[in-house]
């Protein structure tokens, strides 16, 4: 997309649409610039990224936009008709952040970060800019699958996962530390965590319910206390101090 140079005239920004050709029309909105060319639609967002629109039925000819009073885009083709394009509640953060396809088990924000724990390790985006970010756990995490991430009033973050790695621990300072088998958490895979009114760490698994404080195991409940099925999804603490 260019501004034609004269005289009077000079270019003041440059914007690669690729793989959009022959602009037809452009159109700004509330500071999203809409382009339609003969081959499709796309637009360019606030931090001046241009995002191609490929899941959509207008791919050809496509030629004027407007908006109405509700703040829907029309957008009619010569060969394909008239597009409605009606604005979402939502955000989706993997198509601005350009991820693959996956599945998310669970998020955490902390700082300027947002975590995702997905099957096959950890992914980190800055939530404001959607830029990928790497980093010693995101390295200590490589293809390891994570069920859950939860931060605790430290800032420390937990993160449960499956196979050798267990339990892990960011901690504010930076250290990764994990609980596993070799030091008491006696369960293959780490499924769920939250923080109690304690302070302690209470992981759920594979093999019951396991409690961490001070980083050290202090307690496990399975079979020998009454529980039939160890396979444990979730936990959380009443108001009485009950798990």
């Amino acid at each position: 997309l260019k501004v034609d140079a004269s005289d009077s005239m000079k270019i003041i920004d440059h914007y690669s649409v690729d793989p959009q050709k022959n602009i037809s029309a452009i159109f700004k909105i509330n500071d999203i610039l809409w382009v339609s060319s003969t081959n499709g639609i796309g637009y360019i967002d606030e931090s001046k990224k241009y995002h191609l629109m490929d899941d959509l039925p207008l791919t050809n000819s496509v030629g004027n936009i407007m908006s109405d009073h509700e703040g829907n885009m029309w957008f009619t083709s010569t060969r394909q008709g008239v597009l409605k394009l009606v604005p979402d509640r939502f955000t989706d953060i993997s198509q601005l952040a350009g991820l693959e396809s996956m599945v998310v088990n669970s998020t955490c924000v902390k700082d300027d970060d947002l975590y995702l724990a997905t099957d096959s390790g950890l992914v980190v985006i800055n939530k404001d800019t959607y830029e990928p970010v790497t980093n010693d756990i995101t390295e200590y995490l490589t293809d390891v699958r994570i069920r859950c991430i939860k931060k605790d009033k430290d800032d420390n973050l937990w993160f449960c996962t499956h196979g050798e790695t267990g339990l892990v621990c960011l901690k504010a300072n930076g250290d990764i530390i994990n609980f596993n088998q070799k030091n008491g958490l006696d369960a293959e895979k780490a499924r769920s965590c939250i923080q109690c009114a304690d302070g302690s760490i209470a992981v759920t698994t594979g093999n019951g319910l396991f409690i961490i404080k001070n980083d050290k195991v202090t307690a496990h409940y399975g079979h020998d206390d009454g529980i039939n099925n160890t396979e444990i999804l979730t936990v959380e603490e009443g108001p009485d101090g009950k798990l």
